[in-house]
């Protein structure tokens, strides 16, 4: 241990936990809580003995640290194996478990006690508490159900989401590789004839630390697959660079559950899938033969959840050494020939005890990447144009694009002022620039996915704006000028389309929302329709605000988080139209409720639908 535990009294919240464990079954504290410099936690070793269990997979008497912040029971509690007494294999629900500095005396492998693992779920400790007697109590538990769980191999059971194993020192503070792969390209590459090949990757500098999966080809770079990303990487300037890629039958893992460590771990786990690792890198590597580092892509099944069919590939990436390159020169091989590179390389940068340096991958396809939360597939399938890339419009076509929209035009020829920074989702760097194209280039680089065009011109409602027009499902009006609704109401298109018209009223408590289909917008019901409103919003308004010292031009009053409160409003509106197939027509009035200068929600106050 590191510095002088003697003088750090122990906390009295964690001496109320030791005391808690005391006389537990099967646990035996066998030191008191010390502090550890090196990592600043209190750290307690327990004895713990399960019932029945295998000792060829988990012995039946392990040494644990546990491992507590100052501040508990709040902080992190964690366990770990001792390197002395403890256990080396790693198990589902831990990290790698190698070893570490030699200061610290357990292992690498956090044993992940809080997993909602039906096997520990049994005597009705489930949810973690957070009191100073029960947390300490509630970890230790679950610690020797895990250990007997472990010994009896029933960490893991069919129905149970599937986890990969920590490939060590794969973490993504240090980048990742990026890749789509879903259910539809699983079918391809089960189609595919090749199981090894070059992978072209590229990078881009606005983007630190990420590499991005351009294509698979053979070994003869014939194209295999090539990804289809979005307007931003596709546009953007690249550093392209190529590695390799393998696909195998299933996880490159040791048993029970730990991705190999070492060149001869990773070798024995090819040999485990009746593969060669040294005969098909062998065939592969003259190819990345320059002085430089290139990454290998390991390609494997994995399904949803244990037990169940694959459905899709994941890609683990790693990092080669350095390989011989040149006019190598070893006794016995003539020099610079392929035998000689290889020697040297399986005798040093290959060699079977040195370590692989793995590199985080991540799988950038869109129903993970919009797992956290997305709109619905109707929706997100429209192809939408904007009209209109002011406040509203802004934050409009923003929250589409982050509730997977991908196809989405802005039609604007206004530029970006000082006072519309009030609002709009801009910054500084774009005063004076064209709204459309700076609103295209922004939602662009919101996802890997989208498709933003923009059209730097006024809606005119010409003729030629229809061939424009009519590739758009769904125009979307944001503008709030009655020339465009005059306008979008002369065109006529020879197939049926939804309409939507948006626009606040007086400080934007009220959001008004006009929904037309057919084939073309008809703008005399619209007016008919809101007018009325209009005349009961403008009756309240005593005056407008004016911005300059110059000559007086008014100005529309809205702070930004009632503008984004009824963009949000305007977006579910959307969705209950397309989902509703635009059945019915008309206009809906959304008004914020206050009583008391207190905020209490927003009602629809009128409905046509």
């Amino acid at each position: 241990m590191e510095g002088d535990s003697r003088n750090m009294p122990t906390p009295d919240n964690l001496i109320t936990a030791r005391k808690s464990i005391e006389g537990l079954s099967g646990i035996e504290i066998l030191s008191d809580w010390e502090w550890n410099n090196t990592q600043k936690k209190w750290t307690l070793l327990l004895k713990v003995t399960t019932d029945t269990g295998n000792a060829v997979a988990m012995p039946p008497v392990v040494e644990c640290y546990v491992l507590a912040d100052t501040i508990y029971p709040w902080g992190t509690v964690v366990v770990y194996p001792a390197k002395i007494r403890g256990f080396e294999k790693t198990f589902p629900h831990q990290l790698y478990n190698g070893n570490q500095d030699e200061s610290i005396p357990w292992r690498a492998g956090q044993i992940c006690v809080a997993t909602h693992l039906r096997i520990l779920r049994r005597h009705g400790y489930d949810v973690e508490s957070f009191t100073s007697e029960e947390r300490l109590r509630w970890n230790v538990l679950r610690l020797k159900e895990w250990l007997k769980a472990a010994s009896e191999g029933e960490l893991t059971a069919a129905g149970d989401p599937f986890e990969l194993p920590e490939f060590p020192g794969s973490n993504s503070k240090n980048g990742s590789i990026l890749f789509l792969e879903n259910a539809k390209s699983f079918e391809a590459w089960k189609r595919a004839k090749l199981s090894s090949g070059i992978v072209n990757l590229f990078l881009i500098e606005q983007i630190e630390n990420f590499i991005f999966v351009e294509s698979f080809t053979s070994p003869r770079n014939e194209i295999i697959f090539e990804l289809q990303w979005g307007s931003f990487l596709r546009s953007a300037k690249r550093k392209s660079f190529k590695g390799l890629w393998i696909l195998l039958k299933a996880i490159p893992a040791l048993d029970p559950w730990q991705a190999p460590a070492t060149w001869g771990e990773l070798k024995k786990a090819f040999e485990s899938q009746g593969l060669d690792f040294d005969k098909i890198f062998k065939s592969l590597v003259n190819q990345i033969r320059d002085g430089s580092r290139h990454f290998i892509l390991l390609g494997f099944p994995i399904s949803e959840k244990i037990g169940e069919s694959p459905t899709l590939i994941y890609w683990q990436p790693l990092l080669l050494p350095v390989l011989s390159a040149g006019n190598v020169r070893v006794d016995g091989f003539r020099p610079g020939s392929p035998e000689a590179r290889w020697y040297v390389d399986q005798t040093s940068a290959l060699r079977v005890d040195q370590r692989i340096d793995w590199v985080s991958g991540e799988n950038w396809v869109e129903d993970i990447m919009s797992s956290r939360g997305q709109m619905s597939e109707t929706l997100r399938k429209k192809n939408i144009l904007i009209i209109g890339g002011g406040a509203l419009g802004s934050i409009v076509s923003e929250l589409l694009v982050r509730g997977g929209v991908k196809n989405l035009t802005v039609i604007d020829d206004d530029r970006l002022k000082t006072g519309n920074l009030v609002r709009h989702t801009a910054s500084m760097l774009d005063l004076g620039k064209k709204k459309a194209i700076i609103l295209s280039e922004r939602l662009n680089r919101l996802s890997p996915h989208v498709n933003v065009s923009y059209i730097d011109a006024a809606f005119t409602g010409a003729e030629e704006e229809k061939e424009v027009l009519k590739k758009y499902d769904l125009i979307v009006d944001c503008s709030a000028h009655d020339d465009v609704i005059f306008n979008l109401g002369r065109l006529i298109f020879n197939e049926n389309k939804c309409f939507v018209s948006l626009a606040l009223g007086y400080r934007a408590t009220r959001l008004f929302v006009f929904a037309d289909y057919g084939k073309n917008f008809s703008g005399d019901e619209y007016r008919a329709k809101i007018n009325p409103w209009l005349e009961d919003e403008s009756a309240s308004i005593k005056d407008f605000p004016r911005e300059g010292a110059g000559c007086w031009h008014p100005i529309f009053p809205a702070r930004a988080d009632d503008v984004s409160l009824m963009a949000s409003v305007a977006i579910k509106c959307l969705e209950e139209l397309i989902e509703n197939k635009f059945s019915k027509k008309g206009l809906t009035v959304f008004e914020q409720y206050a009583e008391a200068s207190k905020f209490f929600s927003v009602r629809r106050i009128h409905s046509d639908w």
